[in-house]
């Protein structure tokens, strides 16, 4: 089994095929945590949302989203694939965000559980009218046929 990052065998990202997330590990403390990582870390404040895998192709501006399960939630979020094909002006690319539920008129973020009002088949339009979301971009993994590589410095 390989020991670190520079150990693990070459792969190839394609587009529309979802990758497993990074996850966080859980430890109970952060000295925990540094002795796992090393003395120098950084954090990050913890979204209440649920993890998507955006993935933008050229032609159509074909935009598909993927869970942390792989599952294929496209559906549930047209108002971030147009978002995303309005904004996002590179022609292939693979980003990792949050989505989260927003009060839009404090623009606060909201609870999960006020997310998943959206995870629905039927009236995804009305719903997406009475649940507005955001979605937080934390990573680019593949830009223009280019898979971006791992760094640990």
């Amino acid at each position: 089994m390989p020991k670190s990052p520079e150990q693990l065998p070459e792969s190839k990202i394609s587009l529309y095929k979802p990758i497993r997330p990074m996850l966080a590990e859980r430890v109970r403390t952060v000295q925990e945590a540094l002795e796992r990582i090393g003395p120098v870390a950084a954090a990050e404040y913890k979204l209440d949302g649920e993890r998507v895998q955006i993935h933008k192709g050229e032609g159509k501006c074909k935009v598909e989203l993927f869970s942390r399960r792989l599952e294929n939630i496209t559906h549930n979020y047209p108002d971030i694939i147009k978002e995303v094909s309005n904004s996002i002006k590179v022609k292939e690319v693979i980003i990792e965000g949050e989505v989260v539920r927003i009060d839009p008129q404090t623009s606060e973020f909201l609870p999960f559980q006020e997310l998943m009002h959206r995870r629905r088949k039927h009236k995804v339009e009305e719903t997406m009218e009475s649940y507005p979301v955001v979605v937080n971009i934390f990573d680019v993994l593949f830009v223009d046929k280019t898979s971006l590589p791992y760094s640990n410095k």
